[in-house]
């Protein structure tokens, strides 16, 4: 009986240490999102961001699988949380500028790209980005 117990006690610790933690369910998340899926990818990344709220990368992932699915208002509300997080990621400002692309929003499109600029030197996202925000300024 006493191996039984010592045995069982040995077990619990690792089974605790089995747990998936925030950054395992992000590493999910990511890999659904890279495999179109979406539902999966979203339910990763909102575990994600239940079990540790400013996780680095959480909003900002949500907030591209939500515009992949078509729901702006919520990526842009989760670009916006990201924003608090990581203030310096400029693939954030990018993304949210692609929603403002879509919504025809070009002062946010324009304020989002210059503050990309300031984090990023030039990609070919940030260039479309730009050039789109211009071609709908200019049919206005």
């Amino acid at each position: 009986m006493f191996r039984s117990l010592l045995a069982g006690a040995a077990i619990v610790p690792m089974a605790v240490l089995a747990q998936p933690t925030a950054d395992d369910h992000l590493k999910n998340a990511q890999a659904a999102y890279k495999a179109s899926e979406w539902k999966t990818a979203q339910a990763y990344a909102d575990s994600a961001i239940a079990m540790e709220p400013g996780i680095p990368g959480g909003y900002k992932l949500r907030g591209d699988i939500k515009q992949r699915q078509q729901d702006m208002h919520g990526a842009l509300l989760d670009y916006t949380k990201a924003e608090k997080v990581e203030p310096d990621n400029a693939r954030l400002y990018v993304s949210r500028s692609a929603v403002y692309i879509t919504e025809e929003r070009i002062k946010e499109v324009m304020r989002d790209i210059d503050k990309a600029l300031i984090w990023m030197t030039k990609t070919p996202m940030r260039v479309a980005n730009r050039a789109c925000a211009n071609y709908i300024g200019r049919k206005q």
